[in-house]
């Protein structure tokens, strides 16, 4: 789908502690470690999916490419596609699922407790 400005769109998924869980001991140790997959935060990943949503992996990890790389291959493990690894949004990301959002309502500066 394209939204009106031509951009496709996409929903975003964060990795640590949104899609994997995230173990700070074990990431300080290892960079490269990343935790097993979410189960119900997958199926809703693969649902999107899917219903034909374009989905992309939106992480700070991508600052680095072999975080990247790294990435790619956890996707692969995980029986998860090839997505679109990126730290970065568009005018084409229509929802984002992170751990450290906090959403604002629409237009108004009200933050949704």
């Amino acid at each position: 789908m394209q939204d009106p400005m031509g951009y496709t769109q996409w929903v975003g998924f964060d990795l640590d502690g949104t899609l994997a869980h995230f173990d700070w001991d074990e990431w300080q140790k290892d960079s490269s470690h990343i935790g097993e997959p979410i189960n119900n935060i997958k199926q809703l990943l693969l649902m999107y999916i899917s219903s034909g949503v374009e989905v992309r992996i939106c992480t700070a990890r991508a600052c680095d490419p072999k975080q990247t790389t790294i990435v790619k291959k956890w996707l692969k493990k995980n029986n998860l596609p090839a997505l679109v690894v990126t730290n970065s949004k568009d005018y084409g990301m229509i929802r984002l699922y992170d751990d450290k959002a906090v959403q604002v309502e629409f237009n108004t500066g009200v933050i949704i407790e």
